[in-house]
């Protein structure tokens, strides 16, 4: 006697089996598909000049702020594959670093910009304005001898780029700046030997503003080694030149 299975049986069997097939296909749809890599368009000459020049107005307008939020992240060193020209990006380049680094050192974030103005001094070693900068940020960073060393050849290259000594306030302020540093360390003969860059004569056709620095930084010295009335004499022609400008 042969005997068959109820008809719901089977209906029933059925309908488990298309259930475990649907769950496989649904379980093989949840596996993630590995993402095709996204290529990043490379970046045109034209689209660095315009972020150059996007840089360079927030820059003008002193929104430093605005800088780091907007270009903090920004790949400036890659911005040198849009140029045939190498020379022409390196200059692009240096440019938009010194620009970022300002502002970084300008909010606060010393580190950033001595990590901007290092590569700035890569790409262009002997810019004067830029190991300007960065003495400034080591001296804020308290590395003092690393700062006194890019004052000094900050002075040197923009002299050397010159062929001449300049009474521009970039080499008259590395002047003073690493004089100072030589005063905090009570070396006081090294001080007078850097400000002494400048003679009398080039100091009186300095603005006002730096020539004051520059007399009163004499007369800072010259206590510092007890020369008094040398001192004196330097406050006193500090004090009468700013009298004379304001009248």
């Amino acid at each position: 006697m042969i005997h068959t299975r109820p008809l719901h049986v089977f209906f029933v069997l059925l309908a488990l089996k298309v259930s475990v097939v649907g769950l496989d296909a649904a379980a093989q749809s949840a596996v993630p598909k590995t993402a095709a890599p996204v290529r990043k368009a490379k970046l045109t000459a034209a689209a660095v000049e315009e972020k150059l020049a996007r840089l360079t107005a927030l820059c003008q307008n002193n929104q430093r702020k605005e800088v780091v939020e907007e270009f903090g992240d920004e790949d400036i060193v890659g911005w040198l594959d849009a140029f045939e020209n190498k020379a022409e990006g390196t200059s692009k380049v240096v440019n938009a670093l010194h620009k970022r680094g300002t502002s970084f050192s300008a909010v606060g974030n010393h580190e950033r910009a001595r990590e901007d103005f290092e590569r700035g001094v890569e790409f262009s070693p002997s810019n004067g304005y830029m190991w300007n900068s960065l003495g400034g940020v080591y001296g804020r960073l308290g590395e003092s001898e690393k700062a006194l060393d890019a004052f000094n050849k900050a002075f040197e290259f923009v002299c050397a780029a010159h062929k001449s000594k300049p009474l521009g306030w970039m080499p008259i302020s590395a002047t003073l700046s690493a004089a100072s540093i030589l005063m905090q360390q009570t070396e006081y003969p090294e001080a007078i030997e850097v400000l002494n860059h400048y003679s009398d004569e080039e100091i009186r056709k300095m603005g006002t503003y730096w020539a004051c620095r520059m007399l009163r930084a004499y007369g800072q010295v010259y206590l510092g080694t007890g020369r008094e009335a040398e001192a004196m004499a330097k406050f006193k022609a500090a004090l009468e030149l700013e009298t004379t400008k304001e009248e």
